[in-house]
């Protein structure tokens, strides 16, 4: 899932089994600084040629994730689950599992 410039929210979404020759294996957020909420959900054996495993994220305002489970997420660059760009915002991660994932580049 590919968006730009958006409010983005994902709530009870599973996503598996999501492969991308670029960053972002279940999703790719490219934003001015609209915020980005994932609550509830799942990403499960996503991969990324680049960065962001499961999830990758540039320039949004607010990033929440809630209640969300990464797992057995894989990056060849950076992030091997999540991967976050932003200088517009905060991160805020409660009740959420990050298991089995790696980024094989730097």
């Amino acid at each position: 899932m590919f968006t730009r410039d958006a409010a983005v929210v994902l709530q009870d979404t599973t996503i598996t089994r999501s492969v991308t020759s670029d960053s972002g294996g279940g999703l790719f957020v490219e934003s001015d600084g609209g915020p980005l909420e994932i609550v509830d959900s799942v990403f499960d054996q996503c991969e990324a040629k680049d960065g962001g495993g499961s999830v990758f994220v540039l320039g949004a305002g607010e990033v929440l994730l809630h209640g969300t489970a990464i797992t057995r997420s894989v990056a060849s660059g950076s992030g091997g689950g999540l991967f976050v760009e932003s200088d517009a915002g905060t991160i805020n991660i409660t009740n959420a599992l990050f298991d089995q994932c790696h980024a094989e580049g730097a």
